[in-house]
């Protein structure tokens, strides 16, 4: 099992970057390998919810299907994910937010585990990746909502 955790802080108010991270129609815009999410949701990705997010990973074309767990809406939101892809894998990715004074702390935690041995092996290797999505993750998505206005956010959540 690959287990990862990292953090960041953003300048923004936390329930700004909630509402822009946990939302569907936006993970193309900061995920690296995210190339569509569909059902299109724009609205909040409410508990039992499922999307079909479609990724390329070292150029492999691969869906998980999402299924949101947990969203209080304001400092807590996970979803789960599964693949058939290479003998099938689950996914579980959770965002925690705190913060004030307009910063924002964002601690996000991946849990994936592959069903086949034979992708288990490479789990050292898939480790280095997951560990590289997740930062150049959370530097874009600081990265886009510290160069947007509140209100510009406002109206994209």
């Amino acid at each position: 099992m690959i287990h990862y955790e990292n953090s960041i802080d953003i300048q923004k108010p936390r329930e700004l970057v909630f509402n822009f991270l946990t939302l569907p129609s936006n993970w193309a815009e900061y995920l690296p390998t995210t190339i569509a999410v569909t059902p299109v949701i724009s609205r909040n990705f409410n508990v039992g919810v499922r999307v079909t997010e479609t990724l390329n990973i070292l150029g492999s074309k691969t869906d998980i299907q999402w299924t949101c767990k947990k969203n209080d809406s304001l400092s807590f939101y996970e979803i789960e994910g599964i693949s058939q892809k290479h003998g099938g894998s689950t996914t579980l990715l959770s965002y925690e937010f705190s913060g004030q004074n307009g910063i924002t702390r964002i601690k996000r935690v991946i849990s994936h585990r592959f069903d086949k041995l034979r992708m288990r092996i490479l789990d050292p290797i898939w480790k280095i990746y997951f560990m590289y999505e997740a930062n150049v993750a959370f530097k874009r998505a600081k990265q886009i909502l510290e160069s947007l206005t509140d209100d510009s956010i406002n109206k994209r959540t």
